[in-house]
C-alpha cells in the first residue's frame, strides 16, 4: 500500500484509477533501475514479477521465466544468460523480427512449453539446466 501511495503521489493525474495509475507505472519503469523502483524495491519483488506486473499492465516487455530461457538457449544457443541479459536478448530478436517484445514472449513461452515438454522423451540426451517443477 506504501507503494500505491507513492505511485499517486507520481502519478496525480491517475489518482482515482488504479488500473490507470499502474499502467503508468508499467510503461515508466525500467528494468535497469529495478531496485530503485517504487514497485520493484518492494522486498520479495524479483525481476519476474516486476516483468509480468508491467505486461499486466500494458508495457511492451518479456519476462525472463523458465520458457523464454529454454528457446534462448536451444534455439539461439545463448547459454546461461541473467534475466536482465535474458529480456535484452529477447528485445534485441523482437526488434530484428520487427514484432513487439511482448509478441516475442508470448511465441518463446507458447514453443517452449509445447515444444520441449513433447520432445523431451523423444530426444533424451538434450540437458538444460533449466528444470521444471
Amino acid at each position: 500500500m506504501k507503494a500505491i501511495t507513492k505511485l499517486r503521489l507520481q502519478y496525480p493525474q491517475h489518482n482515482s484509477n488504479d488500473f490507470k495509475l499502474m499502467q503508468a507505472w508499467a510503461k515508466d519503469a525500467c528494468v535497469d533501475k529495478l531496485k530503485d523502483d517504487t514497485i520493484g524495491s518492494i522486498r520479495n519483488i524479483g525481476i519476474a514479477t516486476f516483468q509480468h506486473l508491467r505486461m499486466t499492465f500494458g508495457a511492451n516487455t518479456v519476462k525472463p521465466d523458465l520458457r523464454v530461457k529454454q528457446v534462448l538457449e536451444k534455439e539461439f544457443k545463448l547459454k546461461l544468460l541473467s534475466d536482465l541479459n535474458s529480456i535484452k536478448a529477447v528485445e534485441q530478436i523482437a526488434l530484428i523480427m520487427k514484432l513487439s517484445v511482448m509478441e516475442c514472449d508470448q511465441i518463446f513461452v507458447m514453443y517452449g512449453s509445447s515444444y520441449y515438454n513433447t520432445t523431451k522423451s523423444k530426444n533424451k540426451s538434450s540437458k538444460s539446466k533449466y528444470k521444471c517443477i
